[in-house]
């Protein structure tokens, strides 16, 4: 295994430096305009692979009210690209460097959780979904070295009152 950046992943392809990639958009597609060939993606283990906006508790105590607004955006966001895919893949292809077909054909097989989906994602306490994903996460990361031991997850997911 290489460790590479995101913005180094494409070169070391086209250079041979590597033979394969975990990446994601845009370098997939570009990937593939470049002759790679796509072995796995994360529709064939569904809920496994899960990004997740992360921040210290300390900010979240000092600015909740800067949060809550993140968290507004970002849902008021998803909704707009649910009703408006094709001008919102306008708008997303500048920055992603994909034409705007591209953008939207990266999306295919994503799941975009709405408010409620990810409640129940990040769930509260035990009753967390991603609790044990993160569980079997840390393990695999152990076993493969990629952590010197297994953590304890659960503190990933609090009890809210």
């Amino acid at each position: 295994m290489v460790p590479l950046d995101i913005d180094k992943q494409l070169r070391a392809f086209e250079e041979s430096k590597i033979d394969a990639v975990v990446t994601f958009e845009p370098v997939r597609s570009m990937l593939l305009e470049q002759g790679g060939r796509q072995l796995f993606d994360s529709s064939q283990t569904p809920g496994e692979i899960v990004d997740v906006l992360v921040v210290r508790e300390s900010f979240l105590k000092k600015y909740p009210q800067r949060i809550e607004a993140l968290k507004h955006s970002w849902f008021k966001a998803l909704k707009y690209f649910a009703n408006n895919p094709h001008l919102a893949a306008q708008q997303i292809s500048t920055r992603m460097k994909l034409s705007p077909e591209e953008t939207l054909d990266s999306y295919i097989g994503l799941r975009l959780p709405d408010l409620k989906q990810s409640d129940d994602l990040l769930g509260n306490g035990k009753q967390a979904k991603l609790l044990a994903t993160s569980e079997k996460l840390a393990s695999i990361m152990v076993d493969n070295k990629l952590m010197v031991k297994k953590i304890d997850t659960s503190v990933l997911f609090p009890v809210n009152d």
